[in-house]
């Protein structure tokens, strides 16, 4: 069996020829549709490669105003959306529904240990 070459995240380069609130906004719809918590896209893209903090995750879905923001590009809603639908595909909706309770859980109660 072939090794994962795991690399670290590269934020590729925004191009003026697009409109990055746009793409921001597909992957706002795509998390809401899906349900998939910033925990599980984490460890969606580890599984495809690609190395990535949650924090980063979390900044695809903050508005422009937040010092936090991060624009994405299309090759990475591309290859983001792409991992977390390879890595959901196999595990199934009622393992989704239990991850997402379950990261929700520990997100809440994160928050609550601040």
């Amino acid at each position: 069996m072939a090794r994962l070459r795991i690399t670290n995240y590269v934020r590729c380069l925004v191009t003026d020829d697009m409109d990055i609130l746009e793409v921001n906004r597909v992957w706002k719809l795509f998390v809401a549709i899906t349900q998939v918590p910033d925990a599980l896209v984490v460890e969606a893209l580890t599984a495809h490669g690609v190395a990535i903090t949650k924090n980063r995750v979390k900044a695809w879905r903050v508005g422009t105003h937040s010092e936090n923001y991060s624009p994405l590009n299309l090759a990475e809603l591309e290859r983001a959306m792409e991992a977390v639908l390879m890595f959901m595909r196999p595990r199934g909706i009622a393992n989704l529904v239990a991850d997402t309770i379950k990261a929700a859980y520990e997100d809440t109660r994160s928050d609550l240990n601040r």
